[in-house]
């Protein structure tokens, strides 16, 4: 059986203070802790804008974890995500 791909979406600092809104640090986290199961392919990216590469990326994808700034926003930046 093939493994389930989930994207994990991280992006960079967002001007709140040193250590808190981290969100690629736990986005590895994540990473981190699905790694001992089998059924699942978890695979960290970087979604700053301009995020060029989501569309494809996100079709590729069986589940997506946004773990960025204004999430909804975040999805309705771009009408083919």
């Amino acid at each position: 059986m093939e493994p389930k791909r989930l994207l994990i979406l991280g992006q960079g600092p967002d001007g709140h203070p040193p250590g808190t809104h981290e969100f690629m640090p736990g986005a590895r986290v994540v990473e981190r802790l699905l790694k001992p199961f089998p059924a699942v392919r978890a695979t960290v990216v970087r979604a700053d804008e301009p995020w060029a590469d989501g569309p494809a990326l996100l079709d590729q994808a069986d589940g997506v974890l946004l773990l960025v700034t204004q999430g909804a926003q975040f999805m309705q930046m771009n009408l083919e995500r």
